[in-house]
């Protein structure tokens, strides 16, 4: 006997004890580890919450999140479904709620379960006022009236865990839906095609990411609301019949003429909420346009009308946002006023009805409990109405997003010819869809570990030639083969806002003397002896505490440092010194560089450089004009010479043409790897200054060296 009784007191506390240990809690999560009671009762928190009070709570402080709650699960999994239901579902306007519903449903349909439950045991509390009001006016046993108080008590204890309980679990999933669908939409960003792109701008992604995916999280909290309300005024209209009859039919009446008007002024509300999301699309484009080109915009003084058109757009949304709020206002005070109106309504029609009717103390409570209760109900109804139409909107913003045209995952192979990384035959490429080519006819062979310079005119298709490679272009004929991993150095640099250290790093282990070699050749340990905190020092968000040379090195550090077999390098050179630049070109790109055992395309300007390459690729209107060596190409005389012409001047070609080797460039030792001399040639090296002296009209050439002399 005493046996089963030490049994069944252990089964009566084992709610209370925890699965493991308190102290191990804080390697483990929390949630799963803990006792029921301390879970439902959130008990659990207490231990984080004392210690909040003593310091300030890091990271470590914290118990580890489960694996099923990590942004990386919830992506993953949100992520399977869509690209399941969007490819099978003909209604696509569907496929992201149902996406969302298959991926969440477990913790969505459990909040509202629950928030069913806790509705359930409100209607308790009246009926037991029912019997409190009789007991008092009738001699009955004392113990009843105050088991019909512990009871009440009881219930309301009860219910309020199972709303808070269904609070806890609608926010996390809330915080699921936040987590997968910002997620998406960073993912998505970076498959978009180009001519997507122009549709989408940085302001109206962030908007998708701020405004939308918000709207559907806090979704996630009204929807029980949307389902627990109407049963409420169901369940409480069937009570209300149960003590005054068909008076409160009176009351049905009421809301019927009242719900359809609030839905209205929903409809409006919708249609206004829409407006003003593309008002504010409009804006922030504006905006986006302003700081991204600040220094433009104030050198030209262009303030005055680049700030009316912000404003202009800015007032059409205030006036959307206005008409928006008076809807809420209408649908609000609606509601706000109806269980007085229905209250005044059914005691009205119950004394009309018949005179023998008499409104006693348990009627009159037992109605204005019940009717409070109404109140909420019917205030709850047109906030979740507020919601579920804005989520729509939200729905519908994200779903066209995520049905935009990515870039043709084909467009770049991998079937180069033998011995070469990159490979382009007669490969067209245009910026969008069913648009003129911009680049035309390109034929490439690029030798791995060779070194090429890609230059020309402005708008001549260097940068597109890049953006081609890296699959970023539409392919209309042709094929374009890269061999390797790829490595993009874009002229303007971007700057996370982490310390310098992770901005080089980004997800690769530190390994000190690789990182400390990538410093000496990056020119920046200068640069570290002026930051307070070295390498560790916080940059600003988008690097505003540095400069656009320190950005730059930053950011072809970053390329080094991932050690990738193929480097695109988009005139990264062109925002540092002169000095700068050529230490880089010497210690990082060139055959006495970092990178001499990788294959390299550099786009640039700088003429002073192009004797130190393979060959050069020189653009023209879209097409691969010349390409060559550098003495070959001036033996041509072609759009390479009057390239030089136009960015050096005699003496520059000069010093340039002594160092060019006697008979053949590096792209004939690359198989040998032999390292060819200087010309020691006075003859063939006069020859070509003679060459480019015609070509460049030395007359006023000399003159002015002259002058300079003097």
């Amino acid at each position: 006997m005493v046996h089963y009784s030490l049994i069944y007191i252990q089964l009566l506390l084992s709610p209370f004890t925890d699965k493991k240990g308190v102290e191990s809690l804080k390697d483990e999560n929390v949630m799963d580890e803990v006792s029921f009671i301390s879970f439902i009762s959130f008990s659990w928190f207490n231990k984080i919450t004392y210690k909040s009070r003593k310091k300030l709570l890091e990271v470590s402080d914290l118990a580890f999140l489960n694996v099923r709650l990590t942004a990386q699960h919830v992506y993953k999994t949100f992520s399977n479904n869509w690209k399941l239901l969007v490819y099978t579902d003909e209604q696509q306007s569907q496929s992201l709620v149902w996406a969302l519903m298959k991926s969440f449903w477990k913790w969505i349909v459990a909040g509202i379960i629950l928030d069913l439950l806790f509705v359930t045991m409100l209607f308790l509390p009246p009926l037991l006022l029912d019997r409190i009001i009789n007991f008092v006016h009738h001699d009955h046993y004392s113990w009843r009236g105050y088991l019909f108080a512990s009871t009440i008590f009881l219930t309301f204890f009860v219910g309020k865990i199972m709303q808070n309980n269904a609070t806890f679990l609608l926010i996390a999933s809330g915080g699921q839906l936040k987590s997968a669908l910002m997620g998406a939409v960073y993912r998505k960003n970076l498959l978009i095609s180009t001519s997507t792109r122009k549709q989408y701008s940085s302001g109206t992604l962030m908007n998708l990411v701020s405004v939308d995916v918000e709207r559907i999280s806090d979704f996630s909290f009204h929807c029980a609301s949307l389902i627990s309300s109407p049963f409420k005024i169901i369940v409480i209209i069937f009570i209300l019949w149960q003590y005054i009859g068909p008076a409160c039919l009176a009351g049905v009446l009421v809301m019927i003429v009242l719900i359809p008007l609030s839905l209205y002024f929903s409809r409006i509300n919708e249609t206004y909420y829409e407006e003003q999301m593309k008002k504010k699309d409009l804006r922030l484009k504006h905006m986006g346009e302003i700081l991204n080109g600040i220094k433009i915009l104030k050198l030209y003084a262009w303030e005055i009308p680049f700030s009316s058109k912000v404003s202009a757009a800015r007032k059409e949304e205030l006036i959307l946002i206005r008409n928006s709020q008076l809807c809420q206002v209408a649908i609000t005070f609606i509601f706000f006023l109806a269980p007085f109106t229905v209250s005044i309504a059914c005691f009205a029609t119950y004394l009309l009805l018949d005179s023998n009717n008499v409104l006693d103390p348990t009627k009159a409570f037992v109605s204005l409990t019940l009717m409070d209760q109404l109140r909420f109900a019917l205030f709850e109804i047109p906030e979740a109405l507020s919601e579920l139409i804005q989520c729509r909107i939200s729905l519908e913003r994200l779903r066209q997003f995520f049905i935009t045209e990515n870039m043709d995952p084909n467009a770049v192979g991998d079937s180069t010819d033998k011995g070469e990384a990159i490979t382009m035959k007669e490969a067209n490429f245009s910026w969008t869809v069913g648009s003129d080519s911009t680049l035309k006819d390109i034929n490439l062979h690029i030798p791995k570990g060779s070194l090429f310079a890609v230059i020309g005119p402005v708008g001549s298709g260097k940068s597109s030639l890049i953006s081609a490679l890296l699959g970023e272009m539409h392919k209309t004929s042709g094929s374009v083969d890269i061999k390797g991993a790829v490595a993009y150095v874009p002229q303007q640099a971007w700057i996370l806002n982490q310390s310098l250290r992770e901005n080089i790093l980004l997800v690769k282990h530190m390994r000190e003397e690789k990182y400390n070699k990538i410093l000496d050749s990056c020119c920046l340990r200068p640069d570290l002896e002026i930051l307070p905190s070295g390498d560790a020092t916080e940059i600003g968000e988008k690097g505003l505490n540095l400069s656009g040379g320190q950005k730059q090195r930053i950011s072809i550090a970053r390329a080094v440092y991932q050690d990738k077999d193929i480097y695109l390098l988009d005139d990264p050179l062109s925002a540092v010194d002169v000095h700068v630049r050529k230490a880089l070109f010497d210690d990082v790109i060139s055959y006495n560089g970092i990178l001499r055992k990788k294959t390299r395309i550099l786009v640039t300007h700088d003429v002073s450089l192009l004797h130190k390459v393979d060959k050069i690729v020189s653009m023209k209107d879209g097409r691969i004009d010349e390409i060559g060596s550098y003495m070959d190409l001036l033996k041509k005389g072609g759009s390479f010479t009057n390239f030089v012409q136009e960015h050096t001047n005699i003496k520059a070609i000069e010093e340039n043409l002594r160092r060019l080797p006697r008979s053949r460039s590096r792209m004939d030792s690359l198989s040998s790897n032999e390292t060819v001399p200087p010309s020691d040639s006075p003859e063939l090296t006069e020859l070509f200054v003679n060459f480019v002296r015609e070509r460049a009209n030395i007359k006023s050439a000399e003159e002015n060296m002259r002058r300079t002399t003097r």
